[in-house]
């Protein structure tokens, strides 16, 4: 049986509603980690899920992995939605400069 989730607030993520399924103690972290990036069945005409040519290019870099820790999803280094850098302000790419971005000179 597959189990969506999701927020019901618009420009908000999932974190909130997994960390609710986490106190439960019913799912293991990796199947949270499943459940918070496995996208295609959601949305099965957009080609997301993949690092590709032709897929969206939306995706977080983390600072640590979150296999190993499930928390680790909060370490967001960097941020690209549709090919674009976006900068959040506090975060880690915000405080080290657009230097540390792949690609700048």
């Amino acid at each position: 049986m597959r189990i969506l989730i999701g927020s019901d607030k618009f420009r908000r993520n999932i974190r909130p509603e997994l960390e609710v399924l986490r106190t439960l103690g019913v799912f293991s972290d990796p199947e949270l980690l499943q459940m918070d990036v496995e996208t295609t069945q959601t949305f099965p005409n957009r080609k997301i899920g993949s690092l590709r040519d032709g897929f969206e290019a939306s995706f977080l870099v983390l600072e640590r992995d979150p296999r190993a820790n499930l928390d680790n999803l909060r370490s967001i280094f960097l941020r690209i939605k549709q090919g674009q850098v976006v900068t959040v302000p506090g975060s880690a790419i915000s405080r080290a400069g657009p230097d540390c971005v792949a690609g700048s000179p």
